[in-house]
C-alpha cells in the first residue's frame, strides 16, 4: 500500500527519470563511446577562448624561416647551417642580455663537412658561446623505436633527475640527445617530444618523461623551473600544477600560430646571424639588441622544408610551428594560464546534477510544447557556462555527456509529465499561505518531506524589532485604531524585510522576528539584514515625519545577531510552527532590548559586525554579558552604509569610541572629560550612561581584575 502511494508521487517520477538517465549516460561515458566527440569540443572551446589571455611578451621567436634558407643559399651556404651560425646568434643574444635561450634544434650529430667551414672550429665556436652565456638550454628527443643510439646520445649526469613522483609517466626506449661537448656548458637539456591524442592532434604535453628508469623534464617545464628557482625534483611543485595522472598538462592556446598568428614576436635568424658577425667586428647590427633584453628566446625552424609543424587544437591560418607549442606551454606556466581538468568525481557529480536538474525543473510541467523549449534553453545555458568557465577560468568539464543527459532526460521525463500533481501542490499552498512566508511555502513544495518534526542547523542572521514606548502609545487609541496603525507599520517594515529575501518568522505583539539566510541559503545574510534595518529606520522616519496628532509616531528599535540556529518545523505532530530557535536567536532578542539602555535604534552583535564591518559604519557601544549568558560580547550601533556617514556623526562616533577606550582601560577621569564634552554637544543616553559609570568608578574603583564587562539585566 505504501509503495502504491509512493508510486503516484512526483518523488517517484523524479527518482525514475534521474536514475534511468544517469545509468544510460554513465554507461556510455564509462566505455568512452563519445570520447572522440568530447575531444573535438576542446578544440571548439579553444577557439572561443583565443585572445582572452595574452601570451607572455617576454617570450620571442628566432626562426629559421624560408627567407633565411633562401638568403644563405644565395650566398652558397646550404642547410643544415654551420654550428658557427648558432654561435653568432648566441653571442648576439648574450650581448643583448637575453634571460634564457632555448635552441629547439637537434644537435645530436657532428658538424657536417663543408668546403668553406672547418667543422671542428665551427663546433668549437658554438661550444665556447654556450659556455660564455651560461643560460642556454638544449633539447633532446625520445622515441619508442628500438635500436642503438648514435654516439653522443647520452645525457650528462647533471641533467638526470630523481623525481619519484607517483605518476603513470610514459616510458621511452631511445634518446636523441645533444653532443656531450654541447651539453657541458648548457644550463639544461629538456625533452621536446610531443604526444598526440587518438585523432593525431596535440592538446596536452607531458611535463616528465621516463627513459631507462630515469626521469627527464619537458623543455618548457625545465626552463620554467629554472627561472623560478624551483627544485625540479620537488614533487610538491609539480603536483601544484594542473596535471593528470600521466603528468600531462592541457595547453591553453592563445591563437593561431606562426608569424600571421601574432601570438609571439618572430625574428628571422638571418638578421641575428649577420648581427652576430657585425658585433664581432664592432660594426652596427642589423637588428636592435634591446629587443631581446631580458627576453626568453626560442630558436627553431619554421621553414616548410624543415617539417617541424604540428596539428593542434585551435584554428591557425598557417601550420603550427613546433617551437611555438613549447613557447605556449612556457607562457602558460610562467603566467599560470592553466586549464584545470575536472576530476572523474567532479564530472560524475556534474552529470548527476544535470540528470537531477532536468526532471526536477520540469516535473511540474505537463505540456511537451512548453517543456521542450525549456530543455533547449537549459542545454544552451549549460553550453554557454561550459565554454565560459573554460575560456575565462580555465576549467575543463565534460561537455558531450551532460548534453546527452539533457536529451535523454527530456525523452524520459516526457513519459511522466502527463501525470498531474497540481492538486497536492495547491493543497499545500492553501494550507500554509495564511501564516507562512511565500519562501517557506516554496521550500516545502520543493521538499514535502520537510513537513515533519525537527529541523536543520543553519548559520544565519536573526532580526528582532519592537516599537519604542508601544504600551504608552496603545493607551491613547482604541483597539481598532491601533490595529489599523500597526498594520500600516507592519506592511512597510515587512515589505522591506521580504525585499531582502528574508523569512518573516512571526509577529509578537508590536515585535517582528525575521531570519536572513534561511530557509533559503543567502550568502550575504548579515549584509542583507543590516540593509533591511537601515531601510526600515529611514522609511519609517519619512513615513512619520509629518504625522497628525491623531496618528501615532512609531519609532522602531532593532537587534541583529548572526550565528548557528535550528530552523524547521518545531512543535507537536498536531501543531507545527516553522521557526528558528537557539542561542543565536535569544541573543538577537537581547540586542534589540539593549537599545533601551543605550538610547539607540539598531544594535548589532559582534558576530554580525565581523561579517559586515567593511560595508557599514558602526559605533562601538560596550562589552557586555547579556542576561542568561556569561561570555561577554562586543556590541555596536549600526549607523549607515559605508561612506554615507555625516561629518558630525563621524566626529561624535570617533570621540565616543576614544572615551570608551579610556574607560575600558580604567582611565576613568580622562574618559569622564571626554564624555562630558560630548554631552555638551549632544544629548545622548549612551553618553550619559558612561558619565554615570565613570563617576561611580572614580568614587568606588573596580578591583584589579575588572575586565570592562557590563552585565546587562534587561531581557
Amino acid at each position: 500500500m505504501k509503495f502504491k502511494k509512493f508510486y503516484k508521487t512526483k518523488r517517484f517520477y523524479l527518482l525514475f527519470s534521474l536514475t534511468t538517465t544517469f545509468i544510460i549516460v554513465f554507461a556510455i561515458q564509462l566505455f568512452g563511446i563519445l570520447d572522440s566527440i568530447e575531444l573535438t569540443t576542446i578544440d571548439i572551446r579553444n577557439n572561443f577562448a583565443a585572445g582572452i589571455f595574452k601570451a607572455d611578451t617576454n617570450i620571442v621567436m628566432v626562426t629559421i624561416d624560408d627567407n633565411s634558407l633562401k638568403f644563405f643559399e644565395n650566398n652558397e651556404v646550404s642547410w643544415p647551417f654551420p654550428r658557427e651560425f648558432y654561435a653568432q646568434v648566441n653571442n648576439f643574444l648574450t650581448f643583448a642580455g637575453a634571460k634564457a635561450i632555448i635552441f629547439d634544434i637537434h644537435l645530436s650529430s657532428k658538424e657536417i663537412e663543408r668546403l668553406d667551414v672547418d667543422p671542428e672550429e665551427s663546433e668549437y665556436k658554438f661550444i665556447e658561446s654556450i659556455k660564455r652565456n651560461g643560460k642556454v638550454y638544449l633539447i633532446a628527443g625520445l622515441t619508442q623505436k628500438k635500436g642503438r643510439s648514435e654516439k653522443g646520445n647520452e645525457l650528462l649526469q647533471k641533467f638526470i633527475f630523481k623525481n619519484n613522483i607517483d605518476l603513470h609517466i610514459n616510458s621511452y626506449s631511445e634518446l636523441e640527445a645533444p653532443l656531450i661537448t654541447f651539453q657541458e656548458g648548457a644550463a639544461g637539456v629538456g625533452i621536446v617530444t610531443l604526444v598526440t591524442d587518438n585523432d593525431n592532434i596535440i592538446r596536452r604535453i607531458p611535463l616528465l618523461f621516463k627513459y631507462n628508469d630515469i626521469i627527464l623534464p619537458q623543455i618548457s617545464y625545465l626552463v620554467y623551473s629554472e627561472l623560478n628557482h624551483n627544485n625540479i625534483n620537488d614533487a610538491n611543485k609539480l603536483l601544484n600544477l594542473p596535471i593528470d595522472k600521466n603528468g600531462n598538462i592541457i595547453i591553453r592556446w592563445y591563437g593561431g600560430g606562426g608569424v600571421t598568428g601574432n601570438i609571439f614576436n618572430y625574428y628571422s635568424i638571418k638578421d641575428l646571424i649577420i648581427s652576430g658577425y657585425r658585433l664581432s667586428q664592432n660594426e652596427e647590427t642589423v637588428i636592435n639588441p634591446n629587443i631581446f633584453k631580458d627576453k626568453i628566446v626560442f630558436v627553431g625552424g619554421t621553414a616548410h622544408g624543415l617539417g617541424d609543424f604540428k596539428s593542434v587544437a585551435i584554428n591557425s591560418e598557417e601550420p603550427y610551428p613546433g617551437m611555438e607549442i613549447h613557447a605556449t606551454l612556457l607562457s602558460n606556466l610562467l603566467n599560470r594560464h592553466f586549464i584545470t581538468s575536472a576530476s572523474f568525481l567532479i564530472n560524475l557529480l556534474f552529470l548527476l546534477f544535470v540528470c537531477l536538474t532536468i526532471p526536477a525543473t520540469l516535473i511540474f510541467i505537463k505540456k511537451v510544447y512548453i517543456s521542450l523549449p525549456i530543455y533547449i534553453l537549459l542545454g544552451c545555458f549549460i553550453t554557454y557556462v561550459n565554454i565560459y568557465i573554460y575560456a575565462k577560468h580555465g576549467y575543463y568539464l565534460n561537455f558531450v555527456y551532460p548534453e546527452l543527459a539533457i536529451i535523454l532526460g527530456f525523452l524520459i521525463t516526457a513519459l511522466v509529465l502527463y501525470i498531474s500533481e497540481g492538486k497536492q501542490k495547491n493543497e499545500i499552498r492553501k494550507t500554509f499561505n495564511r501564516y507562512m512566508s511565500p519562501m517557506v511555502i516554496e521550500e516545502i513544495l520543493r521538499n514535502p518531506d520537510s513537513i515533519e518534526l525537527g529541523g536543520r542547523e543553519v548559520f544565519a542572521t536573526v532580526f528582532f524589532s519592537d516599537i519604542k514606548e508601544f504600551t504608552n502609545i496603545s493607551e491613547r487609541y482604541t483597539p481598532s485604531e491601533l490595529v489599523k496603525h500597526l498594520n500600516e507599520y507592519f506592511s512597510n517594515a515587512s515589505s522591506i524585510i521580504l525585499e531582502q529575501k528574508a523569512m518573516l518568522d512571526k509577529y509578537i505583539g508590536d515585535a517582528i522576528m525575521a531570519v536572513f539566510g534561511a530557509p533559503v541559503y543567502q550568502e550575504n545574510h548579515a549584509i542583507a539584514a543590516c540593509k533591511a534595518a537601515l531601510k526600515i529606520q529611514n522609511q519609517l522616519d519619512i513615513l512619520y515625519s509629518n504625522v497628525s496628532e491623531n496618528k501615532p509616531k512609531f519609532i522602531t528599535r532593532m537587534g541583529l545577531n548572526s550565528g548557528k540556529m535550528i530552523i524547521g518545523n518545531i512543535g507537536t505532530s498536531s501543531r507545527l510552527d516553522y521557526t528558528a530557535i537557539g542561542d543565536a536567536v535569544n541573543t538577537a532578542s537581547r540586542m534589540e532590548g539593549l537599545n533601551k539602555i543605550y538610547g539607540t535604534r539598531i544594535i548589532i552583535s559582534e558576530s554580525t559586525y565581523e561579517l559586515v564591518k567593511d560595508l557599514f559604519e558602526v559605533r562601538k557601544l560596550d562589552l557586555i554579558a547579556v542576561k542568561g549568558k556569561s561570555i561577554p560580547i562586543k556590541i555596536y550601533e549600526l549607523i549607515c552604509e559605508s561612506g554615507m556617514i555625516s561629518k558630525e556623526e563621524e566626529t561624535f562616533r570617533d570621540r565616543f569610541e576614544y572615551g570608551l577606550n579610556l574607560y575600558q582601560n580604567k582611565n576613568f577621569e580622562k574618559a569622564l572629560l571626554v564624555f562630558n564634552e560630548l554631552s555638551l554637544d549632544k544629548n545622548n543616553l549612551s553618553v550619559n550612561l558612561y558619565i554615570d559609570r565613570c563617576k561611580e568608578f572614580i568614587k568606588n574603583p573596580p578591583n584589579n581584575n575588572w575586565d570592562g564587562v557590563f552585565y546587562a539585566k534587561i531581557k
